[in-house]
């Protein structure tokens, strides 16, 4: 018997089948021997050098295993029961609809990276002819998001085939008794599609530094520029990223010289942080310590909101919804997508120094807490928060929004939002 919800994993493996074979699918030529990286005899090199040859095995496992398991919804009885009517035992559990889930989003990532890597992606390191450094696309926020991607695919696939509810899990011994040579077949390619994902997954680290080093020689500092600016990724792939079990503490950092003109953008720095924006998971902590305005510039973050918590000079924010003024020992909260600037207040000839701590969280928002006892600090009542005074302005100049990755021109002002839900 098979239930409607039966159904409903049938388009889901397809899916996951689809992921893996795009991952195990080189979309350009090999490159010739000429063009082929020579870092010496690396783990990576070991590994991939056994089964990049042989991926075509890895997707023909895996494309049994998926087919026998579709068959065996469609077909439950002869399968497993010898012709006498059997429920199956199959659930949409929490780990199998995660693992759906990466390897859904791996599948489409990596195909994204595909797209935009276009004839440099190949399995073999190498340096193709006209090479030229890519930055863009999903290069523009993480250096290696194909393998991301990759490792998402084989991680979502073994969620899906060995979790509880699926069907080896389930009723791999009933399968084993009724049809020993095709529950075989079927074991054999559940774990060779399985050993050979884990493999590859287990070289990536090594395999990505030598592709570091490898474009590092090839494109100097066009390649560090590009390294040094992206600094949300803060996965253990990341080669940039220092993982530490102790606690860490900073000694204060130094403000702008009094002839120096630096403003929120050119005072932002990264340095911690958890996660990855683009698996809408994690958290960073920034600092800034700036001495100027904005003047003609605005900032949009688009990975997280903002918790901004100012230790000196007062913050003149001017936001698509109006304008407030924070002061040090109050705490600011800036929504993901929304275009803001920070003005600095003058102090006599000189503008005044500003430095702030900042959180940004990139998989939920912040959310003002419920009325009701907050520790020893009281009450958390309305007169206790604040909210931008609405306000716009008519600028029909050059305005930059400004950014490290993505910085563009337009030309009005955006804060001529006229009018906004709210008080």
């Amino acid at each position: 018997m098979v239930l409607p919800d039966h159904f409903v994993r049938i388009p889901l493996i397809l899916a996951i089948d689809t992921a893996f074979h795009v991952a195990f699918t080189s979309p350009a030529s090999p490159p010739s021997k000429a063009q082929l990286h020579d870092g010496g005899q690396t783990v990576e090199k070991i590994v991939f050098s056994a089964i990049t040859p042989r991926f075509y095995i890895a997707k023909a496992l895996h494309h049994t295993a998926v087919f026998t398991e579709i068959l065996i919804i469609l077909l439950p009885s002869w399968f497993l029961n010898e012709g006498v009517p059997v429920l199956l035992n199959l659930h949409l559990t929490p780990p199998i609809a995660i693992g759906a889930f990466l390897a859904i989003v791996g599948g489409l990532l990596r195909f994204w990276c595909y797209k935009t890597l276009d004839q440099y992606h190949t399995f073999n390191l190498a340096i193709m002819k006209n090479h030229r450094l890519i930055t863009t696309g999903p290069y523009s926020v993480v250096r290696h998001p194909s393998y991301t991607g990759g490792a998402a695919i084989v991680v979502g696939s073994m969620f899906w085939f060995w979790s509880p509810g699926s069907l080896m899990m389930e009723h791999g011994g009933m399968f084993l008794e009724t049809r020993p040579v095709l529950s075989t077949m079927y074991v054999l390619a559940l774990l060779g599609s399985t050993l050979f994902g884990m493999a590859c997954v287990g070289a990536l680290k090594s395999r990505m530094r030598e592709e570091d080093a490898m474009l590092k020689d090839r494109f100097g500092k066009e390649w560090e520029d590009w390294a040094r600016n992206l600094v949300s990724n803060f996965l253990p792939l990341n080669p940039k990223v220092h993982t530490s079990p102790t606690q860490l503490g900073w000694q204060p950092f130094d403000l702008p010289a009094d002839e120096a003109s630096v403003d929120f953008v050119d005072g932002l720095k990264t340095i911690a942080g958890n996660g990855d924006p683009t698996l809408r998971e994690g958290f960073a902590i920034h600092v800034y310590l700036a001495n100027a305005s904005m003047k003609k510039r605005a900032f949009c973050k688009s990975d997280g909101d903002f918790l901004v918590i100012p230790q000196l000079g007062r913050l003149d924010i001017q936001t698509e919804f109006g304008r407030i003024m924070v002061r040090p020992g109050e705490l600011f909260v800036i929504q993901r997508g929304l275009k803001f600037k920070v003005n600095a207040f003058s102090r006599m000839r000189l503008n005044e120094f500003q430095h702030a701590d900042i959180q940004e969280i990139f998989g939920s928002h912040y959310v003002l807490p419920e009325l009701g006892p907050l520790g020893a600090n009281g009450l958390a009542n309305p007169r206790d928060f604040e909210f931008p005074l609405a306000s716009f302005d008519i600028d029909q100049s050059a305005w930059n929004i400004a950014g490290t990755l993505f910085n563009c021109a337009q030309d009005h002002t955006p804060f001529d939002v006229v009018a906004w839900h709210g008080k």
